[in-house]
């Protein structure tokens, strides 16, 4: 009887040791969510928003899809693009620091809607693509 009560015992513990990890780590993955993931997870999508316009646009030139279909799906993937740009810049309110920089004051975290490349708050135009800026606003 004293032997089955020491192997109950021993169990419970073994297992509260290897239980307790995971429960710690599943409940510290909920609060633990902070901007840092946030903007991760935005980087994420944008990418995968990007790699769905080259796709689309592929599909176009290889007749695949209707110009009508092109247009449609390339607005509403560039209007989801502008969108996420949008919460990327306010996921990372102090800007975007960059090499060379002095400050995150100095330029604010603003991307091109067309490439996704960071530019200044009063470019008029992407460094980067030439894509006019003022479209996005």
């Amino acid at each position: 009887m004293l032997d089955q009560i020491v192997f109950i015992l021993l169990s419970l513990s073994v297992s509260a040791f290897i239980v307790y990890p995971l429960l710690k780590a599943k409940a510290g993955s909920k609060q633990g969510f902070d901007s840092n993931h946030r903007a991760t997870d935005l980087e994420e999508r944008k990418d995968v928003i990007y790699a769905a316009i080259k796709e689309i646009e592929f599909d176009f030139q290889m007749g695949k899809l209707s110009e009508d279909d092109f247009n449609e799906l390339r607005q509403q993937y560039k209007d989801e693009a502008i969108g996420l740009l949008k919460e990327i810049d306010k996921a990372q309110p102090g800007g975007v620091k960059t090499a060379g920089k002095k400050s995150a004051k100095t330029q604010s975290a603003r991307f091109c809607w067309n490439c996704g490349e960071p530019h200044k708050t009063g470019d008029k135009f992407c460094s980067d693509c030439g894509t006019d800026l003022a479209d996005s606003n």
